[in-house]
C-alpha cells in the first residue's frame, strides 16, 4: 500500500513505478498473502509433477524458518505460475524496467551480487508461466524440506541463492582458480557457462545510508556482468 511520499517506502516505489512500462502493474503481498498464495497454488504444483501431493509445497512453505525461508518458496511458485518481474520492498530500480529485463524472454532472467558473484534473487524474471527452471527450484526445495535436509553453516542452501545455483545454475565452473564440481556453489567470483534457459542480466550494488537502504539494480553494462 502507497501513501503519500511522506515515508520512504511509498518514495522508492513511486520513483520504481516511473520506470515501470505502459501495462505493467505492481502487486504488493504480505505474510498472510503470501501464505494465501501459496495454499491455492500447491495443488497447481503437485498437477504439475513438482510434488509428491496437493498440499506438499504447502506443508514445504509451513515448515520453514525463518520466514525468508518461506518468502523464497512463495516468490519461485508465483512466478512460475503466472510469469513476471519480482523485487524485493527495498530495492530501487536504476533504469526502465524494460531495459533491465527482457520483457519478452523466456529465460529465466537473474542477477549477480556484485561481492560474492553468485545469483541474488532480489530482483529476477520469469515473464512466462511454467518456466522449467523455477519449476527444478521448486520441486528441489520442496523434496528438501519434506526430507528434512540440512546444510550446516550454509544459510542459502536450503531455498535461497545457493539452492538456485544447485537446481538451475551454470556448469563447467571455475573458483580462485580450482573446478568446481557441478552442480555446486562456491563463495566468490566464479566464471562459468550459463546454462542455456538462464540469463544473467547484470548485478546489484548497494546504496550508500539513506532511510531505504535499497540496492540498486543495474544493467548488464553498468555492472560488468555478462549475458549468459
Amino acid at each position: 500500500h502507497l501513501t503519500s511520499d511522506a515515508d520512504a517506502f511509498s518514495r522508492l516505489w513511486r520513483r520504481n513505478q516511473a520506470w515501470f512500462p505502459r501495462g505493467v502493474g505492481l502487486q504488493y503481498y504480505n505474510d498472510c498473502m503470501m501464505r494465501s498464495v501459496v495454499r491455492i497454488l500447491s495443488a497447481e504444483v503437485w498437477r504439475a509433477g513438482l510434488a509428491d501431493g496437493p498440499q506438499v509445497a504447502y506443508e514445504a512453505f509451513l515448515n520453514l524458518r525463518p520466514a525468508a525461508f518461506r518468502a523464497d518458496l512463495w516468490r519461485y511458485m508465483l512466478l512460475w505460475a503466472q510469469g513476471g518481474v519480482y523485487l524485493d520492498a527495498k530495492v530501487a530500480l536504476a533504469g526502465p524496467l524494460g531495459a533491465l529485463f527482457d520483457l519478452n524472454s523466456t529465460a529465466l532472467q537473474v542477477l549477480r551480487d556484485r561481492g560474492l558473484g553468485n545469483y541474488w534473487q532480489g530482483a529476477f524474471a520469469a515473464i512466462q508461466p511454467r518456466n522449467p527452471f523455477l519449476a527444478a527450484v521448486i520441486r528441489q526445495v520442496v523434496e528438501d524440506v519434506r526430507k528434512k535436509r540440512f546444510f550446516p553453516g550454509r544459510n542459502t542452501r536450503l531455498t535461497g541463492p545457493e539452492a538456485m545455483f544447485v537446481a538451475v545454475g551454470a556448469r563447467d565452473c571455475m573458483a580462485h582458480g580450482r573446478d568446481l564440481v557441478a552442480p555446486q556453489w562456491w563463495p566468490g567470483s566464479w566464471n562459468c557457462s550459463e546454462p542455456s534457459g538462464v540469463t544473467v542480466i547484470g548485478a546489484m550494488r548497494s546504496l550508500p545510508g539513506g532511510n531505504v537502504g535499497a540496492p540498486v539494480a543495474c544493467k548488464a553494462e553498468d555492472a560488468g556482468a555478462s549475458n549468459g
